[in-house]
């Protein structure tokens, strides 16, 4: 197999996805996007964003967007050890008031807020906060799930897809840490654009 096809799909060609059969109708963007928002959505060894903080930007994003497609992951959120009480507070807006979240926690739902509604380039209150209690890679992590999520969203509605769990179907299995560092080597040291 060429290192070009190789790559053109970075998951197996069978899957029961149907956000990723429809993306890997342009392998070019599938290649990138797909193993992106897999680093992202689900993390990786070398994430320090922690699998509930993950969780939490997830459901937040998918409330505020009113997003059908994410808010089916609030299994994820569970099984990350997010309550039942937190997820409904997380996805009805008054998770402020409990006190089970943790200072990262809060901070990383509220910077969701502002990623959400295009206020965090106002909010220097908010940023200041993220920035005393991640480092300067965990604040681009946690914007950028917040945005994938959005930008998926957005793709899933226009495409009509119903709410599934992309990164757990069939296809998606084999995307894990190796094989996305192979895919990382090939696109970034192979030149390839």
């Amino acid at each position: 197999m060429s290192a070009e096809s190789s790559l053109s799909t970075p998951v197996a060609a069978k899957t029961d996805s149907e956000l990723l059969r429809i993306l890997s109708r342009v392998p070019r963007i599938a290649r990138w996007l797909w193993p992106v928002s897999a680093i992202l959505l689900r993390g990786t060894s070398t994430s320090s964003i922690a699998a509930r903080e993950r969780s939490l930007v997830v459901l937040r994003m998918a409330a505020i967007d009113r997003s059908a497609y994410w808010l089916e992951q609030r299994g994820h959120a569970l099984a990350a050890g997010v309550s039942q009480e937190e997820v409904d507070a997380v996805l009805d807006g008054t998770w402020g008031r409990l006190t089970s979240f943790s200072v990262r926690e809060a901070a990383a739902v509220r910077w969701t807020e502002n990623v959400a509604t295009n206020e965090a380039k106002r909010d220097r209150d908010s940023f200041a906060e993220l920035e005393g209690l991640f480092d300067a890679g965990e604040v681009v992590e946690l914007t950028a799930i917040a945005a994938i999520c959005a930008l998926l969203d957005r793709f899933a509605n226009a495409h009509q897809i119903p709410p599934e769990d992309p990164f757990e179907s069939e296809g998606a299995s084999s995307l894990n840490s190796d094989s996305l560092a192979t895919w990382a080597d090939a696109m970034f040291d192979g030149g390839r654009a």
